[in-house]
């Protein structure tokens, strides 16, 4: 025997679930068709059924019948279940999401240096993750940047998400900066003491102890910057 399975215009062919009970029927009726319309996605996936309503007890062929968007579904979705063209109920089910994440495997302090070794890479439900999560793709960038370091205090066990790392600061609070100061004509440097840290990009303040002046300026590279105005 086998069944249909539907989602907006997307139609998938489905073998029937044999001796496995409704519950089983329905979880991978909808799993067939997160697999055709998400393929890039469908191995992260897991369906489970929450509750069902309706006539749907004896069904072993269902027809899963997603609500009519593009979102892939995550978390709590209802389903509509169909059989021989007739609408026998409805199933609420837990669409759980999963991804290789890294996790600590050590307590890091705030500007800590993070080393791989120090990580480990889990699948992890992702389901209810606040953030992006950091996969070891995404570590590897940090640390063509030039290292990576804690930007928070992380505690062992803990699944990492973006903002968690960070790459090094082009100036750290106290450090000097060589200025440019391009200003009427005038073009020269000057060496400062930064007032706080700051990436590439990043505007801050940056003392100078020989003309006692505070400069506002923009970092263009490690430890160097351009002038923005004279505070």
């Amino acid at each position: 025997m086998s069944s249909w399975v539907f989602i907006g215009s997307l139609v998938v062919h489905l073998l029937a679930a044999g001796n496995a009970g409704t519950t089983a029927a329905i979880e991978q009726a909808a799993e067939a068709v997160l697999d055709a319309q998400y393929p890039e996605d469908s191995h992260r996936l897991d369906v489970r059924v929450l509750r069902t309503g309706g006539k749907v007890a004896e069904l072993t062929a269902p027809h899963i019948v997603f609500k009519a968007d593009t979102a892939l579904p995550r978390g709590h979705t209802q389903v509509e279940i169909w059989s021989s063209n007739q609408k026998a109920g409805w199933a609420l089910l837990y669409v759980a999401h999963f991804d290789s994440v890294l996790v600590a495997q050590t307590n890091f302090r705030t500007d800590d240096i993070v080393d791989l070794a120090d990580l480990q890479v889990d699948w992890v439900e992702t389901t209810k993750f606040r953030g992006e999560p950091i996969r070891q793709s995404d570590y590897d960038e940090l640390l063509e940047a030039g290292g990576v370091f804690a930007d928070r205090a992380l505690r062992q066990g803990k699944a990492l998400r973006h903002g968690d790392l960070r790459p090094p600061y082009a100036a750290e609070t106290g450090t000097s900066v060589t200025l440019r100061y391009e200003r009427n004509g005038m073009r020269f440097k000057i060496i400062g003491k930064a007032r706080k840290p700051g990436f590439v990009g990043d505007i801050i303040k940056v003392y100078v102890p020989d003309t006692d002046v505070t400069y506002r300026v923009r970092l263009t590279a490690s430890q160097e910057a351009e002038w923005i105005e004279t505070l």
